[in-house]
């Protein structure tokens, strides 16, 4: 049935929920929403130039309607469609969705390895032994990320010290946790090494006065990486620090 829009009976249960577009071609999920009330229809109107708008002109430029599905309704708050949002989302990525962001609560609840669960609300507190650097990755983190996304969002770029530049390892930490380690082999230049993920690093202008680097390693020797990894680090955090480089042991 072609609906354009919800019948007034239907609104009341509804509430808030999640919607996806589907491509009749193929079946492959395109798209996913949350909202309420009409919400979902609201696409189907959209000219713009955007990847969701250019895909369903297509759709229909081939005969066909995209499929829209409610994948769960009757929610009773916009938080927890939010949640549901982020981890479909999450799950299909923006790769092959025409979302252009994650969903908003994908930072904090989005997919997450048994590791990551448990070490978000139960991660034991740990003693340093090792010459580390903690490094925290608030800004661009998130649960779910890809190997290479933590690698390049933790080596840099940073305001290092030359004289205080040997520890032997670096611990992305966020949330007070450390999510990896790596062994540094090297300090180097910012800019002066090849990022896979984030080719805007070497495109970032440094001012004269402005000393910043970026190391290169690997992530650690199973040992290590057993010993500190989804271990929290809160007390080596000073409250009001703000610095994003911390040394232990150096």
């Amino acid at each position: 049935m072609g609906f354009k829009h919800f019948p007034p009976h239907t609104h009341q249960h509804l509430k808030f929920y999640v919607y996806t577009y589907r491509d009749p071609r193929d079946g492959s999920l395109f798209y996913v929403g949350k909202g309420k009330g009409n919400r979902a229809f609201s696409h189907l109107s959209d000219v713009s130039e955007r990847r969701k708008a250019i895909r369903i002109k297509d759709i229909r430029q081939a005969g066909h309607e995209p499929i829209v599905e409610i994948l769960i309704h009757g929610l009773d708050d916009e938080e927890a469609a939010f949640q549901v949002e982020a981890a479909v989302i999450d799950i299909f990525g923006t790769d092959v969705l025409t979302n252009d962001v994650r969903g908003r609560s994908t930072r904090d609840y989005g997919v997450m390895s048994l590791g990551q669960i448990v070490s978000k609300y139960d991660a034991p507190a740990v003693t340093i032994t090792d010459p580390v650097c903690l490094i925290r990755v608030s800004r661009n983190f998130r649960y779910g990320m890809s190997e290479q996304d933590l690698y390049d969002n933790t080596r840099g770029i940073w305001r290092v010290a030359p004289a205080r530049r040997n520890p032997q390892y670096a611990f992305a930490v966020y949330n007070k946790v450390i999510q990896e380690v790596y062994r540094i082999a090297g300090w180097f230049p910012a800019g002066s090494t090849f990022y896979a993920n984030r080719p805007d690093m070497a495109d970032r202008l440094l001012g004269p006065d402005v000393e910043r680097y970026e190391f290169v390693g690997s992530i650690a020797e199973e040992s290590i990486r057993t010993r500190y990894r989804f271990k929290n680090v809160g007390n080596y955090l000073a409250r009001n620090s703000q610095s994003p480089v911390l040394y232990v042991n150096c």
